[in-house]
C-alpha cells in the first residue's frame, strides 16, 4: 500500500489526507459534544475566580483593564484640546468607538449647558 500511496500525485495524496482527516474528525466531534458538561450557567464561585485569574494576569502582563483604557484614551486625546466643544466631541468619538452607551443622556446635556454658556 505504501509503494501505491507514492505513485500517485502530490494533489491525490493530499485528497487523501483530506478524506482521511475529515473522517476521523466527525467521531471526535461526536465524543467532544458528548463529552461536555450540560448546558448549565457557571456558578457565581467560578464567574469570581476566572475574574480574580484576569485581573492577576493583566496585573503581571502590565496591561490596562477596560477603565483604565478609556482613562488612557481620553487623557491622551484630550491632552492638547484647548476649547470645551472640541473636548466634548472628542468624548463622544471615544464612547461610539469604545461601545459605551449614554444611557444617562449626559452628552446631550453638556452639549445643551455648553451652548447656554456660549450664548452668554
Amino acid at each position: 500500500m505504501a509503494s501505491r500511496l507514492l505513485s500517485r500525485s502530490k494533489q491525490q495524496l493530499y485528497a487523501g489526507q483530506v478524506v482521511f482527516q475529515q473522517h476521523h474528525a466527525i467521531p471526535l466531534r461526536f465524543f467532544a459534544k458528548e463529552a461536555a458538561p450540560p448546558s448549565m450557567p457557571p456558578l457565581k464561585g467560578d464567574e469570581m475566580l476566572k475574574g480574580i485569574f484576569y485581573e492577576a494576569v493583566r496585573e503581571k502582563a502590565g496591561l490596562f483593564s477596560e477603565s483604565q483604557r478609556v482613562k488612557y484614551t481620553i487623557e491622551q486625546r484630550t491632552r492638547d484640546i484647548p476649547d470645551a466643544r472640541t473636548y466634548l466631541l472628542t468624548l463622544q468619538e471615544i464612547r461610539a468607538k469604545s461601545g459605551l452607551t449614554d444611557d444617562l443622556g449626559a452628552e446631550p446635556m453638556m452639549m445643551g449647558a455648553l451652548e447656554k454658556i456660549e450664548k452668554d
